[in-house]
């Protein structure tokens, strides 16, 4: 019962059927403000794990005292108990085409866009735009959604990170969305902390990623700390 309700708040997706992200929000006016970890190079802190996929491609190192537990199906290669019922997950997802350049990196647009189920009423996009992290492209989003059967809602910041063929989605999950005042600092350094192996090559999905006639924000958003230059 405890993993479902963690995975309450997370189960979104559409077009693949897939999900995933990670969030770097603050708070500013009563709203999340957020921007999207950049690669740092510090290291990873002495009081943190590092989890390694070979099968997935990727490793991502987090908080001891964090729980890593069962995956619930959909794909998922890692779920993060963080307490209560905040959590962390990754998925991996072959695309036909590598995503590499501006152009692809726009032509995959769509795909993260319905992911997301944008034209779903029910979540509120507060923020959208493109990163590096680690010197992977990828999209951000930012945004909150309601609790399933009138519970509580939170806040979920979404990453989309590419390695060639593979798409990597990383959730970073707030509920309550109160929550995340004290966990964004620890979110944010674990974020920092996602490598995908490029040469790592991912199965071949059958759906095409078309193109996508929606424009990249061409600037992040104010923040109240700068945050550090990609790589």
């Amino acid at each position: 019962m405890r993993r479902r309700a963690i995975m309450a708040g997370i189960g979104v997706v559409v077009v693949i059927a897939l999900f995933a992200g990670a969030i770097l929000l603050g708070r500013h006016s009563g709203h999340p403000k957020t921007v999207p970890a950049q690669a740092t190079h510090k290291g990873i802190p002495a009081n943190f794990v590092t989890y390694r996929d070979p099968a997935d491609g990727f490793s991502i190192a987090y908080p001891r005292n964090w729980t890593r537990t069962v995956p619930p199906g959909n794909g998922l290669a890692l779920l993060l108990d963080v307490g209560g019922t905040n959590a962390v997950s990754v998925r991996v997802i072959g695309l036909q085409s590598p995503v590499r350049t501006a152009q692809q990196l726009a032509d995959v647009k769509k795909v993260t866009d319905g992911i997301l189920g944008t034209a779903n009423n029910n979540i509120q996009i507060l923020h959208q735009e493109t990163f590096r992290l680690n010197g992977m492209p990828g999209y951000y989003y930012l945004y909150t959604f309601p609790g399933a059967n009138g519970g509580t809602g939170g806040v979920h910041a979404q990453y989309f990170v590419f390695q060639g063929r593979a798409m990597n989605e990383l959730v970073f999950q707030a509920v309550p969305a109160s929550d995340f005042s004290h966990l964004a600092p620890v979110f944010d350094q674990v974020a920092n902390t996602f490598h995908s192996d490029p040469s790592f090559v991912p199965p071949a999905p059958t759906t095409t990623v078309a193109p996508s006639t929606t424009a990249a924000p061409a600037t992040p958003p104010p923040a109240t700390t700068a945050p550090p230059a990609g790589h």
